[in-house]
């Protein structure tokens, strides 16, 4: 995951591939090429001066090195060899002459550029490192003299330093183990490369690409060579100055909605400048991305939109599919693709074709994926929201929402695209409805790698949370009584992730884990006897009738009643209804719960079930809380501060998609999520100083993501699902150094590079 110095997947895209050889010409010199300085070819003639004396260049066809050696000879040499190749021993008498000679010089020519054949080509360009390096080598060394032949190199090397040696294999192999690499899963190329970026896109163009593009960070040189000469300022600045200045850009905006879309301008114009700038204001600018703004940007997508980013699969369209889905990911390495079809969008439900490219820059942000091998994707299967089909603006598709069969055969093909074309990439699914997420989780989970966020990011750093609360109060999982109110998709992924971890754990049955827990949805506390019948997935959560016989037997049981039979230590609310957790109810609860635990995790912020504040005043500061949203800390009656924790899923799902990314897991296994669950749990600030937050600050979050990352790849590799032949004790600096970090490289040009 770095911006390290590749050129494409195939090492051959450096120099010269079959299929040009099959060109008219057959020419083996590009008519592009950069411009070296004298330094440059001062090396560049040692090299070959290195090769005449140690004779052909290994693994490159002998006629190859006689080219090569013809096109440096001197100008007088040239013609002598020519006159003496000819039929005549005479000099040239005439200019008819000349024109014959020449005609016969190149037909000799074009028959022997002929009598290498293709596979030759491939052989020469395939071979093993050091074979490869120097063709390539020798391929510049051409462009370089052709260049300085026809005036573009200002001064004549200097040969007589020129040492005759063979070129140094260390370096080359060095290369080709990173490029090779690079091709093959996760990028392996170290993020700080000393390796110049070998890109092919200049001008305009590269301006107005936000994988390469500097803006007034382009030095003189790469102005110059770029072609950026007249289209940028005459200052040269640094990332810090460019950092300085945007945000002040951002600052002045007023409204939180405008500072987001400033900062998804800035992402679209330059990335290791939107990264580098969130990078340093982490705390303050991840509300702004993320939850909760990035709900009300989502809700006024439409009207906000300037200009796309990622890849729209719209229903419609759908025998299409597959060519939108190569023309966006052909010659790309993509190690994670985002999917949204935007059914369940951070509380405020059903928004047709709201983007999923958050999640993804939180995954470069604090995870450390090269957002260049991110894939943001919104399936576009149509909104049952009333307004958007009304909203003569509404850039989607205005029909209603595909269901059923017609659905899963949509998703079907897509996820089927996904385990064709990029097999070891991790596949998030994002806001899908409640009747899928979960569906569709057990569907594909044992045929690829695939993650929910909703379900299990949500549940994972609940669980986090949760043990470190328990930590403080240093009790078990298995103690816990547990009342879950909201019983949609995060609900069951929260409920389903701590009954886990209570069997795994504390060593008891699921059965017995499963009676810890009381889910309350719309129809109140989940019975057998609830209206329009148990949804799929709370079977083993059904409390029964006769248990609450005395309270009601036809209407609901509220949140009040079950506080008050059931006395729960764990009250955690994912209902998106404000000020459900009223006084009497936290109070009620504070009565039989030392140190109550209290989530209210519903997102946005004016969605959450009780005020922080709220809660500690209610239960004298004896409260250990934490928040879906970020909230200032609270006062105890000692007068301490108390912080409220973040328990916000990209403080987890950065790191175990970089686990499982790095670790080429074929899934994302329980365990897996487990292991990165703990490593969260163990960085909690409460476990030294219970007036500490419950989880790391958000400043933290990328050194937290990182050791997440490290568990879960070691679990993957100790259960045999990684695909990787790492041992355990490696992990930790091989991760560190495929961490992708948003800092400018060098540039040249290459007219076989990067675009």
């Amino acid at each position: 995951m770095t911006t390290g110095a590749t050129n494409a997947a195939s090492p051959g895209n450096s120099g010269i591939n079959a299929a040009e050889t099959q060109s008219t010409s057959r020419s083996i010199v590009p008519t592009i090429a950069p411009q070296p300085t004298p330094t440059d070819l001062n090396q560049l003639m040692a090299l070959i001066v290195g090769h005449e004396s140690a004779g052909p260049a290994p693994g490159v066809p002998h006629f190859y090195n006689a080219r090569v050696q013809a096109e440096l000879a001197p100008p007088k040499a040239r013609k002598r060899r020519r006159r003496y190749s000819s039929a005549s021993s005479e000099s040239y008498d005439s200019d008819e002459e000349r024109e014959k000679e020449k005609k016969m010089e190149d037909e000799l020519q074009r028959r022997r550029m002929e009598a290498i054949s293709d596979k030759d080509w491939q052989r020469m360009l395939l071979r093993q490192p050091p074979e490869w390096s120097e063709a390539e080598t020798l391929i510049t060394t051409v462009r370089a003299l052709k260049q300085y032949r026809s005036g573009d190199v200002p001064a004549q090397p200097d040969l007589s330093t020129a040492k005759k040696r063979k070129v140094g294999t260390s370096e080359a192999a060095a290369r080709w183990a990173q490029m090779k690499a690079s091709s093959k899963g996760p990028s392996q190329v170290p993020s700080q490369s000393t390796v110049p970026q070998q890109i092919n896109t200049i001008g305009e163009a590269l301006l107005n690409n936000p994988k390469w593009n500097k803006g007034l960070a382009f030095t003189a040189e790469e102005r110059k060579v770029f072609g950026l000469n007249g289209r940028l300022p005459s200052s040269v600045q640094t990332l810090d100055k460019q950092c300085q200045r945007a945000y002040q850009q951002f600052s002045s905006r007023e409204s939180a909605v405008l500072k987001n879309s400033f900062l998804q301008s800035l992402k679209q114009q330059n990335w290791v400048l939107y990264y580098s700038l969130l990078a340093r204001h982490l705390t303050e600018m991840m509300p702004i991305i993320y939850t909760p703004t990035e709900a009300e940007a989502i809700a006024n997508y439409s009207h906000l939109f300037r200009r796309s980013e990622g890849l729209f699969l719209t229903y419609s369209d759908e025998a299409d599919m597959e060519r939108a889905y190569l023309d966006q990911t052909r010659h790309r390495q993509i190690d994670l693709i985002v999917v949204s079809d935007a059914e369940a969008i951070l509380g405020i439900g059903d928004q047709g074709v709201g983007i999923s490219t958050a999640k993804a820059t939180v995954y470069s942000l604090i995870g450390g994926i090269d957002p260049s091998q991110t894939l943001s994707v919104t399936l576009d299967v149509g909104t049952d929201n009333k307004d958007l089909l009304n909203d003569e603006l509404y850039v989607g598709w205005q029909h209603k929402r595909v269901r059923g069969e017609d659905y899963d055969r949509f998703v079907d093909k897509f996820v089927q695209l996904i385990r064709k074309h990029n097999p070891h990439s991790l596949l998030h699914f994002e806001d899908f409805g409640v009747t899928n997420a979960q569906r569709l989780l057990e569907k594909y989970r044992d045929k690829h790698a695939v993650f929910n966020d909703d379900v299990q990011g949500t549940g994972a750093v609940t669980l986090a949370c949760l043990m470190a609360a328990v930590g403080v109060t240093k009790s078990k999982l298995s103690d816990q009584t547990i009342i879950v109110f909201g019983a949609g998709t995060a609900g069951l992924g929260i409920t389903r992730q701590i009954r886990d971890a209570m069997v795994t754990i504390d060593k008891i049955s699921q059965d017995d884990a499963n009676k810890k827990f009381y889910l309350i949805d719309r129809e109140g506390l989940i019975r057998a006897s609830v209206k329009g019948g148990i949804r799929h997935g709370l079977e083993e959560f059904v409390r029964s009738d006769e248990e609450w016989s005395e309270i009601s037997t036809t209407s609901n049981v509220e949140l009040l009643d079950v506080v008050k039979k059931v006395k729960p230590t764990v009250l955690i609310g994912c209902s998106t209804k404000a000020n459900a957790f009223t006084e009497e109810v936290v109070r009620e609860m504070g009565k039989h719960a030392k140190r109550p635990i209290i989530f209210p995790l519903s997102n946005p912020s004016r969605l959450v079930e009780v005020d922080p504040k709220d809660a500690n005043e209610w239960t004298e500061g004896r409260a250990l809380i934490a928040t879906g949203s970020p909230f200032p800390p609270t006062k105890n009656p000692n007068g301490k501060e108390y912080i409220i924790a973040e328990c916000n899923n990209a403080l987890i799902y950065p790191g175990l998609g970089l686990g499982a990314v790095v670790s080429k897991s074929r899934s994302m296994t329980d365990t897996m999520l487990l292991a990165g669950t703990q490593a969260l749990a163990s960085l909690a600030p409460a476990l030294k100083d219970p007036d500490q937050a419950l989880l790391p600050d958000f400043q933290d979050a990328r050194r937290a993501n990182f050791e997440v990352a490290v568990a879960v790849a070691e679990q993957a590799i100790d259960e045999g699902s990684a695909g990787i032949k790492w041992k355990k004790s490696e992990v930790r600096e091989k991760l560190k150094a495929l961490q992708w970090e948003p800092v400018y490289g060098t540039y040249k040009y290459d007219p076989k590079g990067e675009t």
